[in-house]
């Protein structure tokens, strides 16, 4: 017989029991009222009194006896062949009797033994989470291990990865010079002239080196070939002009040469071999006060010519490139 019929065996019996007993409690009932209605001794209050106590009585004999026969009932077996008891077999349901359908099942799961992996992972001290504790009302968090880097499971400290640095761009005119900036101090060292009094005419004279004489003679400096010209010839080009206080544009031979370095020596040479330029390299360890000599020596006949080579050795940092 399966433990379902035992069950209901059981129920059954209950319920004959508890007949039983209802029909007992009637008759007895039955035969206390005709008694009090028969004797004339026993007054009102009396007779209230009883009938109250025997209803209670009857009430009491109806809840009760379901569960003294129910304790008396034999424990229904998993079959024939197992000796284990219900206590044995199922601890939980023995423990707690009176736990329901819904009730019952969330307790299997919270009562339910742990699995081979997890108590595997428990036996790992190196695979243990970190558990941080918070105010109340805020969740625990846990951090598996796991998850975290090498250094912090070992306990070393881990060092900050370096921020990469973004190099700027140089602009155009950085670039340029950057780009002419070491043949300057190359001229200045062989012929004297400041580097950044150099640097400041070729960008002033070659508009940033797109001029048309800088891009197809490599001159970069506006020198005229009145007497000779460079190691690549001469080059005529229309060039603008201040004469009797207009501007005015005339053709005129430049010198020409095979190379923009070419065009820095040649430069530095020029104020070296004129002798109109002596004045100028008498103040070549000061370069605004040699800008200035060789503007009043007619190197240019622009009257702002000094004032702007000056105003752009200041602007750029020319002068970090003279020499010490």
């Amino acid at each position: 017989m399966g433990r379902g019929h035992l069950i209901l065996a059981a129920c059954a019996k209950a319920r004959v029991a508890r007949n039983i007993a209802a029909s007992r409690l009637e008759c007895l009932q039955s035969r206390i009222a005709r008694f009090t209605c028969s004797a004339d001794s026993i007054t009102p209050f009396s007779r209230l009194f009883f009938s109250s106590f025997l209803v209670v009585a009857a009430v009491a004999g109806l809840y009760l006896a379901p569960q003294l026969f129910s304790h008396l009932a034999p424990t229904p077996q998993s079959g024939p062949v197992s000796e284990v008891t219900q206590a044995e077999s199922d601890p939980l349901a023995a423990a707690n009797p009176r736990l329901g359908g819904e009730e019952y099942r969330w307790a299997q799961l919270w009562a339910a033994p742990p699995t081979s992996e997890a108590l595997t992972r428990l036996s790992q001290p190196s695979r243990m989470a970190s558990v941080t504790e918070g105010p109340p009302g805020v969740p625990t968090i846990v951090a598996d291990a796991d998850r975290l880097a090498p250094s912090a499971r070992s306990g070393e400290r881990e060092e900050p990865t370096p921020t990469p640095t973004r190099t700027r761009q140089l602009t155009f005119e950085e670039q340029f010079i950057a780009q002419i900036g070491p043949a300057a101090s190359e001229s200045q060292t062989e012929t004297r002239v400041p580097a950044s009094v150099t640097i400041a005419q070729a960008i002033l004279e070659s508009d940033w080196g797109r001029s048309g004489l800088a891009r197809n003679g490599n001159n970069f400096f506006g020198i005229k070939a009145k007497e000779k010209g460079g190691n690549a010839g001469v080059i005529w080009m229309n060039t603008g002009e201040v004469l009797n206080g207009q501007s005015v544009v005339v053709n005129a031979p430049f010198r020409a040469y095979r190379s923009a370095a070419d065009s820095f020596i040649d430069h530095g040479k020029f104020f070296l071999e004129n002798s109109r330029y002596a004045s100028a390299m008498k103040v070549a360890g000061n370069a605004t006060a040699f800008a200035r000599e060789i503007q009043r020596a007619g190197y240019a006949t622009d009257p702002a010519y000094a004032d702007k080579l000056i105003r752009l050795m200041d602007k750029f940092s020319l002068y970090q490139y003279d020499s010490r």
